[in-house]
């Protein structure tokens, strides 16, 4: 995965301050869920993952939803003792966003709520 930190548009001419605001943004990049979620062991991966001082993880939990993956989720929370966030994803729409932190202990959620638009009346 490549990541674009960019604080503005224009030219690449930074301050000492933007440059400060963008190595902030690089410490708090999201890595991909999939890393982690394709590994035999995840639970071993963010371990490595705190090693590699990274800040945060997206993951299902190995599962398509993160209801189904939270027995995971809930055993990478509790190997990373708070280092690194564990951001739950997979499934979580406002019915179920509760009952997935309680039951995996993770205290950040991914979401893409979805709402269904009426079809366009023919023009």
């Amino acid at each position: 995965m490549h990541v674009l930190i960019r604080l503005r548009e224009g030219d690449f001419r930074y301050s000492v301050s933007e440059v400060d605001a963008m190595l902030t943004d690089v410490r708090h990049a999201v890595i991909s869920g999939a890393a982690v979620d394709v590994c035999a062991d995840p639970v071993a991966a963010v371990e490595t993952l705190v090693a590699l001082r990274v800040r945060r993880v997206l993951s299902s939990g190995r599962a398509a939803r993160a209801g189904d993956g939270a027995p995971v989720l809930r055993r990478m929370v509790a190997a990373v003792g708070g280092v690194l966030s564990v951001m739950a994803c997979g499934g979580i729409r406002p019915h179920n966003a509760r009952a997935i932190a309680a039951a995996t202990g993770v205290r950040d959620l991914h979401a893409a709520p979805r709402c269904h638009l009426p079809a366009s009346p023919p023009s």
